[in-house]
């Protein structure tokens, strides 16, 4: 006979009101576990305030540029603001605790730069959402990638195409998903396999030239400077140490350059840049523009504009004459009749007759002839150039003239750098085809494989497992937000544009 209970009998083991009772001793302890935390919390909120120590209430020190406003919140935030948007309704971005009108009250400028994209700095974006305080006193500047990667991770979306600049930037490392480009100046002219050439639009196209040799040319300086590095730069020693090539000092001795890049390239104030190179300060001294050797020795012309170099002639050479003339004031005649009023201190001289003036035209246009010349060895062998040794030189017009050099003040004018930063390296770490270089059109700058040799994350097995090494990487450590006029420049820089037919010259 079957045993098993029946349906009635399992039934009537089950307690049909089992959902409506509560798990009341659980949550009996959670409630007190509550209270009591409660307790203890508030306890110690009050232990602190009565002891001073208002530090644990605050967010976190401000930035070293807001110190003096460090216990002033109600400069920064709006009072009850946060409590206020708890308890409404509303959409949070409505009620903000900081105002862009705080921020402006203080730096009340205009928009950061005249092509940023629309909507910075609108109500659309607010001050705080790039610039954070409250940050262990980093400058508010340096905003964080993940800021920048909102529009830069995919550029489409927020200024729709674009061929002077890449289309998705997620990381400077070289293995990320979308890795930092090359540097346009160091980029092909044809690669544009992703679309993103640097055209007529990017900086490139204002300091370089497509080599039209190849149809996948390098950038080219477009500079009319002539200038050697490997000529400056070379230097031969025997087996004892000896130097036996090299460049010839005015004194006649073989000198070593190869290792002083500074001889030439000095730092500006700032430390951030370099200082232009200058003719009187670093070429004169082994280029001299000597004129007239015979006659006036070791007298050298001015390295200025053409102008100014014919004025200078004319004047020195009238001068001579009028000294060989017996120089002298004017003799005869009334005051009364004379053209003009004398200078006080300056002698009146007698005019040039026409012979005269004739010989001093000559004498003008024969030196010019001489400061011209691409290479001449009428003075010694530290005499070999004129302006055409290093210059173009315009005969087409009525008068000769130099053409401007067109070197530019910033190479790569959409970053940043700093070479007082960089001062335990040698410049040939950088810079390392220098050397080897004859070209002026050569672009000597350096490639991003260079900076990622030290500005890149690295795994190390001198700390814990999955420590990384390396210098900063971060997209402000060399960009500054859309600063395309380069207004963002290091303080102090003392870089300025080369004028035509001027002195100076850059190499940044």
């Amino acid at each position: 006979m079957n045993n098993l209970p029946s349906s009635r009998e399992l039934a009537e083991q089950v307690h049909i009101d089992f959902h409506r009772k509560s798990r009341r001793p659980l949550r009996r302890r959670l409630a007190w576990i509550a209270v009591v935390m409660a307790f203890v919390a508030a306890a110690w909120i009050g232990s602190e305030w009565r002891s001073g120590h208002h530090e644990v209430f605050a967010a976190g020190p401000v930035s070293v540029a807001h110190r003096m406003i460090e216990n002033d919140c109600q400069v920064c935030h709006t009072t009850w603001a946060p409590l206020e948007r708890l308890m409404s309704w509303v959409d949070p971005e409505v009620i903000r605790s900081i105002d862009n009108s705080k921020c402006l009250a203080c730096h009340d400028e205009a928009l950061h730069h005249e092509n940023q994209v629309p909507g910075h700095g609108h109500d659309g974006l607010s001050c705080a959402d790039c610039h954070r305080e409250h940050r262990h006193h980093e400058q508010l500047a340096r905003v964080t990638d993940s800021q920048c990667l909102r529009c830069h991770r995919d550029l489409r979306t927020s200024s729709g195409s674009t061929k002077a600049f890449v289309h998705s930037l997620t990381s400077f490392e070289s293995g990320g998903e979308h890795p930092h480009p090359e540097f346009a100046l160091k980029r092909l002219v044809q690669e544009v396999a992703d679309g993103t050439d640097p055209g007529p639009g990017h900086g490139v196209w204002a300091v370089a030239d497509a080599d039209p040799k190849t149809g996948n040319g390098e950038f080219r300086d477009r500079a009319t400077l002539r200038f050697n590095h490997a000529a400056h730069l070379k230097a031969e020693r025997n087996a004892s140490g000896k130097l036996v090539v090299g460049l010839r000092s005015k004194d006649g001795k073989t000198v070593d350059f190869s290792k002083n890049c500074n001889a030439c390239h000095q730092p500006d104030d700032s430390g951030a840049y370099m200082k232009p190179v200058r003719f009187d300060s670093h070429c004169r001294e082994c280029h001299p523009l000597l004129f007239d050797n015979r006659n006036d020795p070791g007298r050298q012309a001015p390295h200025v504009t053409a102008d100014l170099v014919r004025g200078w002639f004319t004047e020195r050479f009238t001068l001579a004459a009028l000294e060989e003339n017996g120089g002298g004031l004017r003799s005869g005649g009334n005051r009364g009749e004379e053209t003009g009023r004398l200078f006080p201190g300056r002698a009146e001289r007698p005019p040039l007759d026409p012979s005269q003036a004739k010989s001093v035209g000559q004498r003008v246009r024969a030196a010019e002839a001489v400061v011209q010349k691409h290479v001449h060895t009428l003075f010694g062998h530290e005499a070999k150039g004129g302006c055409r040794y290093c210059h173009s030189i315009d005969a087409s017009g009525a008068s000769w003239k130099v053409v401007s050099p067109e070197i530019p003040d910033r190479w790569m004018s959409h970053s940043r750098f700093r070479h007082d930063s960089h001062r335990s390296m040698e410049c040939g770490k950088c810079h390392g085809d220098v050397v080897i270089s004859r070209r002026t059109s050569d672009i000597l700058m350096p490639s991003i494989a260079t900076c990622r040799d030290c500005h890149a994350a690295r795994p190390t097995t001198r700390q814990f497992a999955r420590a990384t090494v390396g210098a900063r990487s971060d997209c402000v450590e060399c960009h500054v937000y859309h600063d395309r006029d380069g207004r963002k420049r290091s303080r102090g820089s003392t870089a300025t544009t080369l004028p035509t037919e001027g002195g100076s010259v850059s190499r940044r």
